[in-house]
């Protein structure tokens, strides 16, 4: 099942490589979150997804095709990480030519990441990777764009 899924999706990866310096369907932004009363601050990453594109927003790669969305973080200055990632605004939805349902964003979502303060004021990196997927329904194509984005937060 994987070899079959790997060819269904390799061409489409090969067609988009030339393009993906091109093609940002994903754009980041952040914000800080304190909580009243203790040293707990949430990282709130905001994703602006372009019209007729999806971002792949399982949690873990499925199928060994690379399409989980990951953070990590890379740096910290000040602080430490508490938990794993939240997604909000998720949507379950069918890819017909895989014959599955993942788990996507649409539109606007958002990644949440709780950390603990160490002292008042401090920095990170964080990284974020990613697929995401535009479809032609009438053509029945796709562009899958495969990236990474290395975020500066200071809080």
């Amino acid at each position: 099942m994987k070899s079959f899924l790997l060819a269904l999706l390799l061409p489409l990866t090969f067609f988009t490589s030339s393009k993906a310096q091109e093609i940002t369907p994903v754009l980041w932004s952040y914000a800080i979150e304190k909580h009243a009363g203790n040293d707990t601050i949430t990282l709130r990453i905001d994703a602006a997804i372009a019209t007729n594109w999806y971002l792949y927003a399982e949690k873990e790669d499925q199928d060994g095709l690379s399409v989980g969305l990951t953070l990590k973080t890379l740096r910290t200055e000040n602080c430490r990480e508490v938990g794993s990632p939240q997604f909000t605004k998720t949507q379950s939805h069918y890819i017909q030519g895989l014959d599955k349902a993942y788990t996507v964003m649409q539109e606007r979502g958002s990644i949440r990441q709780r950390f603990v303060r160490t002292r008042p004021s401090g920095a990170m990196e964080i990284g974020i990777e990613y697929s995401a997927l535009s479809e032609d329904q009438f053509n029945k194509e796709g562009t899958v764009v495969i990236k990474s984005v290395k975020m500066e937060v200071q809080f």
